[in-house]
């Protein structure tokens, strides 16, 4: 019996320290805005035609 409120007890204080490690205490509710520069990410840029390579004629396209 001794046994079994000991580890009852051992819980119960494991459980209230991992409430006073993970509660968040000072948390806030507002929206956090982060500066950064993605817009200038968004633009695309203009389509120079790609490498040039030489066209070995090794696939049959079709006609």
């Amino acid at each position: 019996m001794k046994l079994m409120i000991g580890l009852g007890l051992a819980l119960f204080t494991f459980l209230i320290i991992l409430f006073f490690v993970f509660y968040p205490f000072n948390s806030s509710n507002e929206i956090l805005i982060i500066d950064s520069n993605i817009e200038s990410y968004r633009i695309i840029p203009e389509d120079k035609g790609g490498i040039n390579t030489p066209d070995l004629n090794i696939y049959k396209l079709g006609d």
